[in-house]
């Protein structure tokens, strides 16, 4: 599904494409214009799904099952984009426009981008993962990032070999911004949000791990489901996201991304030999010890699982 920026709703499905616009005032189906694409198959083989859509300007994209990528015009004719009107038998399961007018497709294993009449894959040489990229969201620095079912969320850049970015949901079904260049994704643990520049920071330093917040079920968010599209914005402020358990409505500004850390406590110090020592004092160990155990927690009831740590040994890391 997708509502264009005239209102007209898209209805992709197995070998059509059809466009619902209001005709008039009259209600219901009486006040309803529906037209039809007929999507021909490939040498006569079976219907294709309509899969991802897309709308770049006054042309309206659409991903196929069978790997081709095709167009409804202006003047409502359909055709096909060129390197995109043979099957491939890869599905195309997102589509993004840059800025800069290039189209980023994602299938799996691999993101292409087209550019005039460049076009460039980037498979698993390049660092693509092998799992599907359910949601891209091309950057301001040329760049793209890939929200994968079960690798987590990735980023490419041109030259520079993709990178996995630490997030709590190793899903990604959707790449939403919000208006305070927050991005949001739903996923099977329910929704995580992370400020871009969060994400810039440990593409440029990989010590600077993202501060993620994970909405969960606790917090009113089921898990995730993979919709087209699997979020939008529904008003000014407001995103709503598809789960398991229906449709989820976040008005962005109520949800804080920084917080208070919570304390970490020290539980226990053992020698090498699993001797207890003292943690209120001085710790000494003999010289024949060469290992040290800590053990530490942070008192987080809400989902402990979600809760990531960072250490470094002071005059040793």
């Amino acid at each position: 599904l997708m509502v264009d920026r005239r209102g007209a709703l898209w209805i992709g499905s197995d070998g059509a494409l059809r466009r619902t616009t209001r005709a008039g005032r009259a209600p219901g189906i009486a006040g309803r214009r529906d037209t039809t694409f007929a999507i021909r198959s490939y040498l006569n083989s079976s219907q294709e799904a309509v899969q991802p859509l897309l709308e770049a300007g006054d042309t309206v994209l659409f991903g196929l099952s069978d790997g081709r990528i095709g167009r409804v015009l202006p003047n409502d004719s359909l055709d096909f984009l060129p390197g995109w009107s043979v099957p491939t038998d890869v599905p195309v399961h997102s589509l993004a426009r840059a800025g800069d007018g290039a189209l980023w497709v994602g299938q799996l294993g691999m993101v292409s981008r087209q550019r005039g009449d460049s076009l460039t894959h980037f498979h698993a040489l390049h660092g693509i993962p092998s799992a599907l990229p359910r949601a891209l969201l091309p950057d301001e620095r040329g760049g793209v990032f890939i929200g994968t079912y079960g690798s987590g969320l990735w980023h490419l850049r041109p030259g520079v070999r993709a990178r996995a970015i630490p997030l709590p949901d190793r899903t990604v079904s959707a790449l939403l911004l919000d208006d305070d260049a927050r991005l949001w994704m739903p996923g099977n643990r329910g929704l995580t949000v992370v400020a871009v520049t969060e994400l810039h920071r440990f593409l440029a330093d990989s010590t600077a791990i993202p501060g993620a917040r994970l909405l969960s079920f606790a917090d009113g968010v089921p898990e995730g489901n993979n919709g087209r599209p699997a979020a939008t914005r529904v008003a000014p402020g407001v995103l709503a996201f598809a789960t398991v358990g229906g449709v989820v409505e976040v008005r962005a500004t109520d949800v804080l991304t920084t917080g208070v850390t919570p304390p970490v406590r020290i539980d226990s110090v053992r020698s090498g030999t699993g001797a207890l020592l003292d943690v209120n004092g001085t710790v000494r160990i003999v010289p024949d010890d060469r290992t040290v155990q800590l053990g530490f927690s942070v008192p987080s009831f809400r989902y402990p699982e979600a809760v990531r740590f960072r250490y470094r040994l002071t005059g040793r890391d």
